[in-house]
């Protein structure tokens, strides 16, 4: 039987080098599709994605809910079902009789593994949370908070992504109470940051600055990211409020990125500064947060200056490194 998928795939990947508009693969493509061996119908559809198969999509919506009834025999690991959402929604479905995206959303599929069971739908839905903001369904803001609360953590980064995609005052007041609440994954908590930033910029720098505490490192660090990627110059005034508070060396470099994504005037001076007066090891990090400037030729030819006038060697190199020859 493995070989027998094996050739079947074998011939799936051939008849991705032909073209895939022709009425011929199209048909060989339905015909995969309708197998119960998940591999062979997450290739097809993958296929069908590439090939933008509009015809397609009832065998992929039919095979999407065959193996959703039955995944742990059929879908191991849940590949064809994320392979046909992602064609799916590539083909511009927007699942009328939500059989698929929400659907996925609501999918978990424990599958044995040695001394108990893992979920392997967690990946599925957060993406279908993903669509389901993107497409503005109805009832999103009701799924997400579910899935913000989720078992699985990247089901939970998922839901705060989707919030953000989905904006408006309800999913920020939603993504509050998240972050408030917290989260035993970092990751989780520093996205609600982020997404908070997204939505409602000016409003949410105070409340995601709270999060700026040494004590919680990864949060601090996304926090400080989140107001780094607002690119306003109040998000660096609090960074810069919190780099001053701190005594912590580690922590305080820390803080040189997200300064430099703001991509102000007065971060940049800042940083500058840094490179102009700090210990070698500080005025190395600071030139590398300050690579994101790579594309504007002044700031680079300043940052250059004043490198020059230290003429320390390891500082050339953190130049040469963070802003290569183009």
């Amino acid at each position: 039987m493995q070989e027998k998928i094996e050739t079947r795939l074998k011939a799936l990947a051939e008849l991705g080098r032909e073209d895939l508009r022709t009425p011929r693969v199209h048909d060989l493509l339905h015909k995969a599709l309708a197998s119960r061996k998940g591999p062979v119908v997450a290739q097809a559809a993958r296929l069908a994605r590439t090939a933008h198969a509009t015809e397609l999509i009832d065998a992929l919506e039919t095979a999407f809910e065959r193996h959703r009834s039955d995944g742990v025999k059929t879908d191991k690991g849940c590949l064809a079902k994320q392979a046909i959402v992602g064609a799916l929604y590539e083909l511009d479905f927007e699942d009328p009789n939500d059989t698929v995206y929400l659907a996925g959303a609501r999918h978990v599929q424990q599958e044995p593994v040695w001394g108990g069971y893992v979920d392997t739908a967690a990946n599925l839905r957060a993406e279908c949370a993903t669509i389901l903001a993107q497409n503005r369904h109805p009832d999103a803001l009701y799924e997400l908070t579910t899935l913000a609360m989720d078992p699985e953590a990247v089901v939970r980064q998922g839901a705060a992504k989707a919030l953000a995609i989905h904006g408006g005052m309800e999913a920020a007041l939603l993504l509050r109470i998240k972050a408030l609440g917290g989260d035993v994954e970092p990751r989780v908590t520093a996205e609600c940051l982020a997404g908070l930033v997204a939505v409602e910029p000016e409003r949410s720098l105070p409340f995601v600055a709270q999060f700026l505490d040494e004590r919680d490192i990864e949060v601090a660090e996304g926090a400080a990211l989140a107001l780094g990627e607002s690119r306003l110059e109040d998000a660096f005034l609090l960074l810069r409020r919190r780099f001053n508070e701190s005594v912590n060396p580690t922590f305080k470099t820390m803080l040189f990125l997200p300064m430099a994504l703001t991509r102000c005037e007065p971060a940049f001076e800042f940083l500058c500064a840094a490179v102009d007066e700090e210990r070698i090891p500080v005025a190395i990090e600071s030139v590398r947060a300050l690579g994101v400037c790579y594309s504007d030729r002044d700031r680079r030819a300043a940052l250059r200056r004043i490198i020059s006038e230290r003429s320390d060697p390891a500082l050339n190199v953190a130049f040469s490194e963070a802003f290569p020859a183009s």
